[in-house]
């Protein structure tokens, strides 16, 4: 299943002045791109999705997702066994909030790969500073596509340089707060 794209095609060509259709194909090429690029370098998605992996076991009772924030777990296993769900505060099973799991009367067994999680995770909306991002990226790859050769130009004694990093100070400050800085 393909992840959804952080921004549209609408508010890019809004974003950045551009009328009529005849790019439609190029900016929605680049918000996919850009979306994609996004993803990584945050180490997460940001719009619901659907997730069955496997976490290795500290013998914790609380362990740390990937994808947040929460919004259901479908199956808990630990060791082949499935957990269920709390039928009330504080009796034995599981519980979660935006970012974790938590065991009540056990704990996540030590182990490699012994715990089993399927869940969904993500927003609705992607969140206005994300896609003011993927925006001015888009934007920018836009604006610069037919000077990707390049990096500085000279012409009647005026230099113009042209954007050499992978994205500007204005994404990095929208972005910085989002990122997953080391993978779960």
């Amino acid at each position: 299943m393909a992840l959804a794209d952080l921004t549209s095609v609408a508010a890019v060509k809004s974003y950045c002045g551009v009328e009529g259709d005849a790019d439609d194909v190029v900016i929605a090429t680049l918000v996919t791109a850009c979306s994609a690029w996004i993803r990584a370098w945050l180490n997460r998605d940001i719009t619901t999705a659907s997730y069955d992996i496997r976490r290795s076991g500290r013998g914790t009772a609380a362990l740390q997702l990937p994808q947040t924030p929460i919004r259901t777990i479908a199956t808990l296993e630990v060791d082949g066994q499935p957990i269920p769900a709390q039928a009330a505060w504080g009796l034995p099973g599981f519980y979660h909030d935006d970012n974790q799991v938590a065991l009540v009367g056990q704990l996540f067994t030590r182990g490699i790969a012994n715990i089993r999680i399927r869940y969904d995770a993500g927003y609705d909306v992607v969140p206005a500073d994300i896609r003011q991002a993927c925006n001015e990226l888009v934007t920018l790859r836009y604006k610069l596509r037919d000077k990707a050769e390049w990096s500085s130009k000279s012409l009647a004694g005026e230099t113009v340089s042209l954007v050499q990093k992978d994205m500007p100070a204005s994404v990095a400050t929208l972005l910085q707060s989002w990122q997953t800085v080391v993978a779960l």
